[in-house]
């Protein structure tokens, strides 16, 4: 299968290049950033910034796509999905300087729709750290509602243990959201 670009009316989800390497690190390579992150390490180094450029290119796009967000000015953010047989998983993050723009999101809901659409996911999950109340808000907003927590380990806070909150939507409960919010799912 061919990498799946989507674009929104502000934003390009297209495939990571290697020409995105130090817009990564900047951005990722903030204690704000990773620390809302079981994997992502802080510092963000250089060498794993071509590690997670790797990984996402050489991802089974059938199975696991990574996209940059790009708004035009080149990466801004990640966000990826994992599909396996109906279900889905997302996580993604974005660079501090495009906080509060709402271009997650945009994101967000265009990975969730691809995948319920074209991937036939009839749920999703996601998680969230206990004390990350924007990353909360947005998936509340998409309609994801909490179905347990653990304790698991953030390499960005240096592999401390923490509150973690899992989350699901189904794909009747997202396309109903879209329904009342007066928007295609």
């Amino acid at each position: 299968m061919t990498f799946p670009e989507l674009k929104t009316d502000r934003l390009r989800l297209r495939m990571i290049e290697h020409g995105d390497l130090d817009r990564l690190v900047q951005l990722a390579n903030s204690y704000e950033v990773a620390g809302m992150l079981s994997g992502m390490p802080y510092p963000f180094t250089e060498e794993y910034g071509q590690f997670y450029i790797n990984r996402g290119r050489n991802n089974d796009p059938d199975k696991v796509v990574l996209w940059a967000v790009d708004d035009g000015s080149g990466l801004i953010g990640c966000i990826w999905a994992r599909f396996e047989d109906d279900q889905g998983w997302t996580g993604y993050w974005l660079g501090e300087a495009y906080w509060g723009r709402g271009y997650m999101t945009e994101a967000l809901r265009t990975v969730l729709r691809f995948g319920f659409e074209k991937r036939s996911i009839v749920s999703f999950e996601a998680g969230v750290f206990r004390d990350n109340p924007a990353s909360a808000r947005l998936l509340d907003k998409m309609g994801f509602s909490e179905v347990g927590e653990e304790t698991i380990p953030s390499n960005g806070r240096g592999g401390t243990m923490v509150p973690h909150v899992r989350l699901a939507l189904p794909k009747a409960e997202f396309v109903d959201l879209a329904k009342a919010e007066g928007c295609p799912p």
